[in-house]
């Protein structure tokens, strides 16, 4: 699952990162490259968006959608680590 998939599935709820996926969810992500290096870093890809285009409070937003994010993406990774 990727940051972007998550955020727009966040968009009817009525909290700061409700209002942040509302804010980012139809950004266009391949016109931001994931860094000089080519090297793939997805939080520092959505993190130069965020502080490009949101706000201070986006920011703060951003950083707690980060973290539920990855606890999204790990719940999901066991459920297909399990066999059945």
């Amino acid at each position: 699952m990727k940051f972007q998939q998550w955020l727009r599935k966040q968009q009817d709820r009525q909290d700061q990162i409700g209002r942040l996926a509302k804010a980012l969810a139809e950004v266009d992500v391949k016109n931001y490259p994931y860094s000089r290096r080519g090297r793939p870093d997805e939080h520092r890809r959505w993190a130069s968006i965020v502080t490009r285009f949101g706000s201070q409070a986006h920011v703060r937003s951003f950083n707690r959608a980060w973290q539920e994010f990855l606890k999204a993406k790990k719940r999901d990774e066991k459920k297909e680590s399990i066999p059945g």
